[in-house]
């Protein structure tokens, strides 16, 4: 007896099969055998299946087969709808198209597979890729398929050709179908790898010497034969030769276009088609190796693999968010690079860089207290919300790039860059013993935001309080209303407003930033700007041949900064005016210009009339503002980081560990640079 108990409903199942049926009949009538074969069990029994290394489905096959042997009239059925299935319909789409991208660009396949999610589809039951798609639904499908033993794989082949008059043809319209489809496929990937877009990217541009070319040759070549019925003398054929060559050389120019890439930019539509040319390759090189099988090459478990392959393919084809996992995973890791690199200046080391940082967080702070100032001045303008936005935007940007000329720091804008840095630098991690080395890199980055922070809210404080002081001696007035500042104050509460959302939110958007800030760094170079404005004629001729050069190269260096700044300015001024627009609770607070804000409010009001538990709560808030807008900013970036760069988790562990270690041991290190 089968040892797991087998469902009730097979019986029945096997009973109502019928090769004499419609098509449509058959191919529902397989969907449900193999939803049978994804049927649950109990908990007890999968893990005894388990424990002997296999799988349900596996067990099932096998009961199936049995049970087939031992009743010939519902083998033959069997036999003869698989039979029918597999002759009837045309497999040509299954070997060409599917698991491939049907459209040319990443935008125009994104919006296909939404539609696709959204609306109903047409089903053409003579098309054998549309069968896949309704027997084959289950993401668990590929796994147990690619998982069958050889000899279970062997008696289903034995199944299909049972009881049949030529068994010898029932084949025949996979290999046909095959053949054209080498066909269709040389000449897509001759187009695609000929296309400007690659042959740019590439050392050798040639058209004349392009493998993409001779591929599409050599596999029309290989069809033809085929076509003509002489595919047993092809195994010693020149073309097989030829194809393994080109297929090879192509390969070679692909990852020449990725090594480009990892050095001039990422483009979203770039990496679709790279991705596409390289599938569309592989599937060229299976079916040659499974149309004319070569010494020393298992053919069932080339098979068994192709099929697994279809299956996961013709899921994945329909799923929007596959997409874009496979499509942006690169140009994520090449923004986070970028970013990265930003965040290598400001990691200190020794402590003259040490004082400079902090010399630097004080120049921040101190132009933190005129954009506080502005900031309360639009607001007291009451303007309507569009031009509140604009303004505020002209505002936090035009400060964040004042900083960046001048030089400045502002504390909150690094953690999204130095954790790209860190998980750079962990990747490059070989052994344990480069722990020590990497958390040395912790500690300096871990001060130098200290130090960072220390200069902003250091300095933004008591400078805001001379300005303050300053303005009512010539003004005879604070900077703010008692009205005004008494709300400054309560905004700060983290019991009792939004501070502690409305600074995570702040955290988020400070990494945004960054990325923002990396990724027009990486269009721009992508696009080759910089080389395009050093070779511009027109300004050239207005600004000379030098003073063009020195602007592409300040463009090169500074065009991440200023996009990260301009964006954050934006960030900050509008995420209020939509919260207000749509009526969400949406805010901001920025630990910086919340110190500031409420140094010139405690100032308005004077410390005598001060309520002293308001602004204690305040303090508290702006603790609560600082962690937050650092712990969300590092904790985003770090983790975008560590999946964009595939870091594996047992790293991340062992980092963790060992910093804890050493801030039980060296902790002060943490805030303040060794002597040497």
């Amino acid at each position: 007896m089968f040892p797991f108990g087998r469902p009730r409903n097979i019986d029945v199942l096997l009973a109502h099969a019928s090769h004499h049926a419609p098509l449509d009949e058959k191919v529902a009538w397989l969907q449900d055998l193999v939803d049978w074969l994804r049927s649950p069990i109990a908990a007890d029994e999968r893990a005894s299946i388990k424990a002997r290394g296999g799988r349900i489905q596996t067990v099932r096959i096998r009961f199936l087969l049995h049970l087939l042997d031992r009743n010939p009239a519902w083998k033959s059925n069997v036999a003869g709808i698989l039979r029918s299935v597999l002759m009837e319909a045309s497999a040509i789409e299954l070997f060409s198209s599917t698991g491939l991208a049907r459209e040319s660009g990443f935008v125009s396949e994104a919006i296909n597979r939404l539609m696709h999610a959204i609306l109903p589809s047409p089903t053409n039951e003579r098309e054998l890729d549309a069968l896949f798609i309704r027997i084959f639904r289950d993401e668990s499908d590929p796994e147990w398929i690619e998982s069958l033993p050889a000899e279970t794989f062997e008696r289903i082949l034995e199944l299909v050709r049972y009881d049949s008059n030529d068994p010898d043809a029932i084949f025949i319209p996979l290999r046909a179908a095959m053949a054209k489809s080498l066909m269709i496929l040389g000449p897509n990937i001759a187009a695609l790898g000929l296309s400007e877009s690659l042959r740019s990217r590439m050392s050798d541009p040639a058209i004349d010497r392009s493998p993409f070319r001779s591929l599409s040759h050599c596999l029309e070549d290989v069809a033809e034969l085929l076509g003509s019925g002489s595919a047993m003398a092809l195994t010693e054929h020149p073309s097989i030769s030829a194809c393994e060559r080109e297929i090879q050389a192509c390969r070679e120019k692909i990852a020449d276009v990725y090594r480009h890439l990892e050095e001039a930019g990422v483009s979203v539509t770039l990496v679709f088609q790279l991705d596409y040319l390289t599938a569309a390759i592989q599937r060229a090189e299976t079916l040659v190796q499974i149309l004319l099988p070569q010494a020393g090459l298992d053919q069932i478990a080339i098979g068994r693999r192709f099929l697994a392959a279809l299956v996961q393919q013709s899921l994945d084809a329909t799923g929007f968010r596959q997409l874009l996992t496979d499509n942006l995973d690169l140009i994520a890791r090449k923004v986070v690079e970028r970013v990265g690199l930003s965040g290598e200046h400001y990691i200190t080391s020794t402590r003259q860089e040490y004082w400079q940082m902090l010399a630097a967080g004080a120049g921040g702070g101190l132009v933190t207290v005129f954009t506080t100032v502005f900031k309360f001045a639009i607001g007291k303008a009451h303007l309507a919300l569009f031009f509140e936005g604009l303004f505020s935007s002209l505002n936090y940007a035009g400060s964040f790039l004042i900083m960046q000329f001048s030089h400045f720091s502002l504390a909150t804008k690094q953690p999204s860059m130095t954790a790209s840095a860190l998980a750079g630098k962990l990747r490059l991690l070989s052994h344990r013993r480069d722990l020590d080395d990497f958390v040395d890199e912790v500690m300096r980055i871990t001060r130098s935001q200290f130090a960072a922070a220390a200069g902003n809210v250091g300095l933004v404080v008591p400078a805001a309080l001379l300005f303050n002081w300053m303005f009512r001696q010539l003004a005879g007035r604070p900077v703010l209303d008692s009205a005004y500042a008494l709300k400054t104050i309560q905004s700060l509460d983290p019991f009792t407003s939004l501070t502690v959302p409305a600074a995570a939110l702040t955290g988020a958007l400070l990494w945004l930033s960054a990325v923002t800030g990396g990724w027009v760094e990486n269009w721009a170079v992508f696009r080759k700007l910089p080389e395009a404005l050093a070779m511009h004629r027109r300004m050239r001729v207005v600004f000379g041949d030098e003073r063009t050069e020195k602007f592409a190269k300040f463009f090169r260096r500074e065009i991440a900064g200023i996009a990260s700044n301009i964006a954050i300015g934006v960030y900050l001024a509008f995420t209020p005016i939509f919260g207000r627009f749509f009526g969400a609770p949406l805010d901001i607070r920025h630990v910086t210009l919340s110190s500031g804000a409420l140094a010139f409010a405690v100032s308005s009001i004077g410390w005598a009339a001060l309520d002293k538990r308001a602004f204690a709560l305040a303090c508290l808030g702006i603790v609560f503002i600082l962690i937050l807008n650092f712990g969300v900013s590092f904790a985003l970036a770090l983790f975008v980081a560590l999946r964009a760069r595939r870091i594996k988790r047992a790293w991340v562990i062992q980092l963790v560990v060992a910093v804890l270690r050493r801030l039980r041991t060296q902790g002060l290190q943490f805030i303040l640079p060794p002597p040497q």
